[in-house]
């Protein structure tokens, strides 16, 4: 995803987030910026907060003018009408499920790290962690009809870890519902398992008889920027790793581009 503006604000950073769409993809009229959404939450790393700018269509003859179109990385980065991350919620979830730890241990955790939450925040974000695992939930009637309702779909395929070498969650997200329709576990990101998991959220939009209007990737390789820094001088030969990452990135977006349909030209006439 493209790097956001970062600006440090009182006692939290904010980013900056644009929706990408210039085009509508229903009718080709021109997207305008319509309004900005705030939101602030913590993570592992602190304070965050984003503003998202989203666009609407304004021609007369758009079938669905109310329709906005939101940036996806404010979506994914931090659990919706919540005060906390996706990281944040993973490390909850990780440490409660494989070290049985009580959420008053948790909450010390988090006022050692400076994160002013609740025990009953705490408790809501484990329970919001295992429901990321409810494939039944994507087959609700009200979410199934709020997507058909939008004529298409917008992918966010991302994932996220809370330690350098621990385990990853991946996620697969519908930026303009904001629900995640998939989310998976797994201790190591490899072509395959990317691959794989995107073919979930195809096969979604297919039941659903739906366009896949644009799929965008996150940072799901975070090696590459904690490699570079190691690495700065670009002169010097990337480490095999980031070769790999970058190679699985391209094959990702080349696997979603050949499946995703044909966008409505953008041209009006």
């Amino acid at each position: 995803m493209p790097a956001s503006i970062r600006l440090k604000v009182g006692t939290y950073t904010r980013c900056e987030f644009t929706a990408k769409e210039t085009h509508c993809p229903l009718c080709g009229g021109k997207l305008r910026i319509s309004q900005h959404a705030a939101h602030v939450f913590w993570t592992l790393k602190g304070r965050l907060g984003t503003i998202s700018k989203e666009k609407r269509c304004l021609a007369a003859d758009c079938p669905n003018p109310k329709l906005r179109y939101r940036p996806p990385e404010p979506r994914v980065m931090a659990i919706s009408h919540s005060n906390l991350g996706l990281d944040l919620v993973f490390y909850i979830g990780e440490k409660r499920l494989s070290q049985g730890r009580t959420f008053r241990s948790l909450w010390r955790d988090m006022e050692a790290r400076g994160i002013r939450v609740t025990q009953r925040t705490l408790q809501n974000a484990f329970h919001y962690y295992m429901s990321l695992f409810d494939r039944e939930r994507n087959e609700e009637p009200k979410l199934r009809s709020r997507m058909q309702g939008n004529g298409g779909l917008v992918y966010a395929l991302d994932a996220v870890r809370y330690e350098p070498k621990g385990p990853v969650l991946c996620v697969l997200l519908e930026v303009l519902t904001g629900e995640v329709l998939h989310a998976k576990r797994i201790d190591k990101i490899t072509e395959k398992a990317m691959l794989d998991f995107y073919g979930t959220g195809k096969a979604y939009a297919d039941g659903l008889d739906l366009p896949i209007w644009s799929v965008a990737l996150g940072d799901l390789l975070w090696e590459i920027e904690a490699l570079r820094k190691r690495c700065p001088d670009p002169r010097r030969l990337e480490p095999p790793r980031v070769k790999k990452a970058k190679k699985i990135v391209r094959s990702v977006k080349a696997h979603a581009k050949r499946a995703a349909k044909p966008l409505v030209s953008s041209t009006t006439s």
